[in-house]
């Protein structure tokens, strides 16, 4: 599951995908210009979106890890 999740965070994986898209959709005879303008928008919103997974990933390990020690050093005062 964890390697599906990263997978959605590849900017490889997207780009294919979005490349995929804009050759079915040139197949099945959309116009040039929209296709561009589909894939012009998905480039362009696709790195932000990235990044915003990614912080929020490496955000919710830093809580974590601040949970843990905070928890490790009340059971260390509780223990005395």
């Amino acid at each position: 599951m964890n390697n599906f999740l990263s997978k959605l965070t590849s900017r490889k994986f997207w780009i294919a995908i979005i490349s995929t898209f804009a050759g079915i959709a040139e197949l099945f005879g959309a116009g040039g210009e929209l296709v561009s303008v589909i894939i012009g928008s998905a480039l362009a919103l696709l790195p932000s979106l990235i990044y915003i997974i990614t912080e929020g990933k490496i955000d919710a390990a830093s809580a974590k890890k601040l949970a843990e020690d905070v928890e490790s050093k009340v059971d260390d005062i509780l223990n005395e």
